[in-house]
């Protein structure tokens, strides 16, 4: 976390970008096994597995959607019916023991439509577009907090408790 948060504040020297660039290779495999080290070296952040519910207030023909994986920049939701790239949405992620949702202005940057057969999921990425400072810092901490989730079920071998 610490690598993370000095990357994106002062930035790193060359021997702490050779670490987190190796660091974001191995999260990337214990999270997505099969992702090449080219496409995790493409992202800014490593995508964090997660389950959490979310709604589209500027789409109410949108039932409640599940989010299944964050990133700093960004976040993939299940859909049965993504929208097309290129459009713009308001999502609200329910955050568990929050108030208030997180509502953030995103935009689609890529669908997923499944086979049917292959058990696929259907959905769209988003990434995070004009952020104020208390929306990208609420995503911040949603982000670490589910990193180190993700990691210290990893750790656990996938063991619940």
């Amino acid at each position: 976390m610490d690598l993370e948060r000095r990357r994106t504040s002062t930035g790193f020297s060359p021997e702490e970008l050779r670490r987190w660039q190796l660091l974001k290779r191995r999260l990337a495999q214990e999270f997505h096994p099969g992702l090449s080290d080219e496409h995790a070296d493409q992202r800014s952040s490593v995508r964090v597995p997660t389950l959490l519910r979310v709604s589209f207030p500027d789409r109410k023909s949108f039932q409640r959607c599940l989010l299944t994986n964050i990133s700093r920049g960004g976040v993939f939701v299940t859909t049965p019916a993504p929208e097309p790239i290129g459009t713009p949405l308001q999502i609200a992620i329910d955050i568990e023991g929050d108030a208030e949702d997180l509502v953030a202005s995103c935009e689609v940057v890529a669908q997923h439509f499944s086979d049917g057969r292959s058990g696929d999921v259907r959905g769209m990425a988003l990434v995070f577009r004009n952020l104020d400072p208390r929306t990208q810092a609420r995503i911040d901490a949603l982000y670490e907090k589910k990193l180190l989730e993700a990691a210290a079920h990893a750790r656990s071998g996938g063991r619940q408790g």
